[in-house]
């Protein structure tokens, strides 16, 4: 029950209880009144009478006439008439049931009346005596009337009471219910004042109550402030404004627990070449350089709805991207405007490699997060900004952690038969003779399926384990040469770091001397980076009439790259010539590229100066003399103009 109501049923009970008090008081008096007024009748009447029987000579029947006169006159309940010695001469009793009043109410309140009596007598002589009582309905009757009389009027009184309290209650409630929201307004932290009553005790407490929320707001205010600052403490980048690690991997978490989440890809930023930035142009210039990315990152979420951005890392960015929606495109973009915000600070040589793939509710985080971080390492093996979308697949086969790679890799190397050449048939312009690309396969362990190099070798180049993969490649490779001569030529895969690298040279080196028989026949395909050093490792066999040195780009893997994607195809044929093909498109939306072929013109002149240049079709095609050859010539086909053409190669190697 509330306390309006609990008050409100006080106030009215103490009105109700004053009221029948009064009530009970006033019926009290007019029965004691009544009592005495019949008591005092009574006397009266009998005296009355016992003197009109005194008078004369009354014999017994006079008595008898004049009472009972009397009795049939009056109101009397009993009249009667004694002699001396106790015998009653007559007695009148009054028979009815007619009371005036409920009976209730005359139980309830009976009346006490005394009889009236009086002595008849003559002279000295005691003739009898009289005993008369009225009757008291009459007595009765009056104060059930009073008694109605009185209830009416307590009633009304009652509800007038009631109501006046119900008004007083009413004005009090309203201050109260004030002070109450507000209240409820602090507990949503809505801080309101609300205007003081004319009541002296709740102006007192509205005005307390006003200070305290005055005093609350303020504090509020400042705990809000710290608050939203330890908040992006905690959960952002200082430098960036983005989400940091811990709360972006709680956000990707959320997301694949939680069935009605937007969102369903994840992708991964890295900027490519941070350290040596950061060399060259100080560590000021690199925080610039990072803040410039993560406002190009951060102005993506804004441009594509429903995306949430993050800093892993120094030079990692993470995007949680929605679902139902074409992400190359917005990658793409992505990644031009990366490249141009950090060309001011970097130069043009920074580079941004982004990796992304979709996922589903269910699918574990760091199964999801190795995949994503294989796309961009692949991404990073070619050497130029560019995207990559991950491979769809079961991750849980495939280590997730760098020590669970370097453990896998380490074990295969050590177990031949977890390694092999897979072989595709090519072949070349003006020779019959067949030849084989060979590029490696990895086997984990025996339970696990064979990977190809853009599963393993992003991993591997991470590790440092790419030179030992590489090495045991043109270990495979010249077996098999020796195993069968009738093999033409082989086409190996060798990484651009693991070519410039002098003791992998020295190795190679020695390994073809080992192997001088099946070398001649032996070739590699390298990155274009690593031209520059393959045609010193060819003096060995300049002398040498056997056929067929290859080298070319490894580049059989679709990419997006904003930048110049090159493919260069060397060949050392039997005349000992040198056949180039170097082909460079500018940035499509989507540039699919598989490795490279030979040269297919044959020779058209022999020039002993500066290179020859023409233009045909958009095409750009250039021959270049070689001093110390009869016949061949250098040729270079481009669709746009090369800014890094043509490759460094010494007249007279």
């Amino acid at each position: 029950m509330s306390m309006y109501r609990q008050l409100w049923l006080s106030i009215l009970a103490s009105m109700l209880i004053a009221l029948f008090a009064s009530l009970f008081a006033s019926l009290m008096n007019a029965r004691g009144y009544l009592e005495t007024q019949l008591s005092m009748k009574n006397q009266d009447n009998a005296t009355t009478l016992a003197l009109a029987l005194s008078q004369g000579d009354t014999d017994a029947d006079d008595v008898v006439l004049a009472v009972t006169a009397l009795f049939n006159s009056g109101h009397y309940e009993l009249i009667q008439v004694i002699d001396p010695n106790g015998k009653p001469i007559v007695e009148k009793v009054h028979t009815g049931a007619d009371l005036g009043a409920p009976g209730w109410f005359v139980r309830a309140l009976p009346l006490s009346v005394s009889p009236g009596q009086a002595e008849i007598s003559r002279g000295w002589k005691r003739l009898g005596t009289v005993t008369l009582m009225s009757r008291a309905q009459f007595a009765y009757k009056s104060l059930w009337n009073t008694a109605l009389t009185m209830t009416g009027a307590i009633l009304a009184a009652g509800l007038l009471g009631g109501i006046l309290v119900t008004l007083v209650l009413r004005r009090l409630r309203e201050p109260m219910h004030a002070v109450i929201s507000q209240a409820h307004a602090i507990n949503e932290h809505r801080f309101i004042s609300i205007p003081e009553p004319n009541v002296p005790e709740l102006r007192e407490l509205a005005s307390a109550m006003n200070d305290t929320v005055g005093r609350l707001k303020a504090r509020f205010e400042e705990d809000a402030r710290l608050y939203e600052g330890l908040r992006r403490i905690a959960n952002f980048d200082v430098m960036t404004g983005l989400a940091n690690r811990t709360f972006f991997l709680a956000s990707l978490e959320h997301a694949l627990e939680t069935d009605e989440s937007l969102f369903g890809a994840l992708a991964i930023v890295r900027v490519g070449r941070l350290n040596r930035i950061n060399r060259q142009h100080g560590r000021a210039a690199t925080d610039e350089l990072l803040v410039r990315i993560g406002r190009a990152v951060g102005e993506l979420t804004t441009c594509c709805a429903g995306s949430f951005a993050g800093r892993l890392n120094g030079a990692d960015f993470a995007l949680l991207l929605p679902a139902g929606c074409n992400h190359r495109e917005p990658m793409e973009e992505l990644l031009d405007e990366l490249l141009r915000a950090a060309e001011p600070i970097g130069g043009p040589d920074t580079l941004a490699y982004i990796g992304f793939g979709n996922f589903r509710q269910g699918d574990n985080p760091t199964h999801l997060l190795a995949r994503i971080d294989a796309a961009v390492a692949t991404a990073e093996l070619t050497g130029t900004g560019c995207v990559v979308e991950a491979v769809t697949e079961d991750a849980s086969a495939l280590p997730e952690t760098a020590d669970q790679w370097r453990a896998a890799l380490r074990h295969a190397l050590q177990h031949k038969d977890d390694l092999k050449l897979v072989h595709h048939a090519i072949h070349l312009n003006g020779d019959n003779a067949p030849h084989r690309e060979c590029p490696l396969r990895v086997r984990l362990d025996e339970d696990s399926d064979w990977l190809t190099a853009s599963r393993f070798l992003p991993q591997a180049e991470r590790l440092g384990l790419v030179q030992e993969l590489d090495l045991a490649t043109l270990t495979l490779a010249l077996a098999e040469l020796e195993a069968n001569a009738r093999i033409g030529g082989l086409w190996v895969n060798v990484s651009a770091s693991t070519m410039a690298d002098p003791e992998f040279q020295r190795q190679m080196l020695h390994l073809f001397e080992a192997h001088r028989r099946a070398a001649p026949a032996s070739g590699w395909r390298f990155p274009r980076p690593a031209v520059g050093v393959a045609w010193p490792l060819c003096a060995p066999w300049r002398a040498n009439s056997n056929p067929w040195v290859y080298a070319s780009v490894l580049n059989t893997m679709a990419i997006t790259s904003t930048r110049s994607a090159c493919s260069t195809t060397w060949a050392w044929t039997s005349s000992r010539s040198i056949v180039a093909s170097y082909t460079t498109s500018t940035r499509t939306p989507a540039i699919r590229r598989s490795s490279p072929g030979f040269a297919r013109s044959p020779t058209a002149s022999v020039f002993r100066s500066s290179p020859r240049v023409s233009r045909t079709n958009r095409n750009w095609t250039c021959s270049w003399p070689w001093a110390s050859m009869a016949s061949p010539d250098w040729r270079c086909t481009r669709r746009e103009i090369l800014t890094d053409w043509p490759p460094p190669l010494k007249k007279g190697e």
